[in-house]
């Protein structure tokens, strides 16, 4: 029976304890803090330690959560690395956790690998972004490079209203992000990738007065069967971050673009679905 570690910043965490209990069916799973491991690297001896448990000893290791604050995440980075080189399966592995950190980093891989995206840019500073804001059309969406869940992304409809809210972000030391606004009517597509595999798909809508399809923020999800071409979409994208298992957000209005892969998706998909995604990820790791 595989050994599988489920490393989190919380071991009280709802979504953590879903999959740790779904590896306990067809695994021998070990629920970690990652808050308690120490990274060792030794000449030709690497170890990564645990209270009364050496990673070494197992077999594969899936993370859930461990992505803010940055240096939880660049920790994160730090062990993934570690085990990778020690020869443990990581899900998700090192590449992807590097590259969706960042939404802009992810739109560069995406549009690198041929998956259709909005048009996006990236500044540093207020008098940059300006310049590109002010010859976009209205809306325009100004999101946190590394926001989750729907926090951080800003419908602005004005240049006044930019400017305001780009000082702020200028103020918070963040890079200013911003995309063209599509529109929808509040819907997108969450696709659920396991491997090469689309194990569930769903329409999400927002709730009224909000542009923000995120369940976490009162969307209300359906279940869709994907046709071919947007299930090829979903698979692509996720291979051109790296990861084994993402969350797909995909918009479409006439040609289907791909707004983000998160490499930490939520569950609540599963009850709309009635797919049981920790199993289906429990079953793949088991049988790898």
């Amino acid at each position: 029976m595989k050994r599988v570690g489920v490393i989190t910043n919380n071991v009280n965490l709802a979504s953590a304890n879903i999959f740790f209990n779904a590896f306990k069916k067809r695994t021998q799973p070990y629920m970690i803090d990652i808050y308690n491991l120490r990274v060792a690297a030794f000449p030709k001896k690497w170890e990564v330690f645990y209270p009364r448990l050496r990673l070494s000893n197992l077999d594969a290791v899936f993370f859930r959560g461990c992505i803010s604050p940055p240096s939880l995440l660049d920790f994160r980075l730090t062990v993934s690395e570690h085990l990778e080189e020690m020869g443990l399966d990581v899900i998700n592995p090192s590449k992807a956790t590097r590259i969706c950190r960042n939404k802009f980093s992810t739109i560069q891989f995406l549009q690198r690998h041929g998956v259709p995206t909005p048009k996006t840019r990236a500044a540093l500073t207020p008098s940059a972004a300006m310049r590109s804001i002010r010859k976009m059309k209205k809306p325009v969406i100004i999101k946190l490079l590394s926001g989750s869940h729907g926090k951080g992304v800003m419908r602005i409809c004005s240049n006044d209203e930019a400017e305001s809210v780009i000082d702020a972000l200028w103020a918070l030391g963040e890079i200013i992000y911003f995309q063209e606004y599509i529109e929808t009517s509040g819907k997108d597509i969450r696709v659920i990738v396991l491997e090469n595999e689309v194990i569930a798909a769903m329409e999400r809508t927002a709730r009224n007065g909000d542009f923000r399809s995120n369940l976490s923020r009162g969307g209300k999800g359906e279940k869709v069967e994907l046709e071919a071409g947007l299930r090829r979409l979903a698979l692509k994208a996720t291979k051109a971050v790296g990861a084994v298992f993402a969350g797909v957000d995909i918009v479409v209005d006439g040609r289907p673009k791909v707004l983000e892969v998160n490499i930490n998706p939520g569950l609540k998909i599963s009850r709309i679905t009635e797919v049981n995604i920790a199993d289906r990820v429990a079953r793949y790791i088991a049988g790898k």
